[in-house]
């Protein structure tokens, strides 16, 4: 967990500066199709993990344990 906590922050900065690099080449339909792919992203994963906490809650991961040994 603490990986990907200092992650995110790298990863942010990261792609601030490329957006910042290349954010003279975008054109407006551009800007609006990388807000778009970001919210349907955003939104896809909120649910994919809110789906598999609920999994996990209530299922056991040992298949998935064996299946990986």
């Amino acid at each position: 967990m603490a990986a990907a906590s200092l992650a995110i922050p790298t990863i942010l900065a990261a792609t601030a500066l490329d957006l910042t690099k290349a954010s003279y080449a975008f054109t407006a339909i551009e800007w609006t199709w990388l807000t778009v792919g970001f919210a349907a992203s955003f939104i896809s994963a909120y649910f994919a993990i809110k789906w598999f906490i609920k999994f996990v809650k209530t299922n056991t991961l040992i298949p998935f344990g064996i299946y990986r040994i």
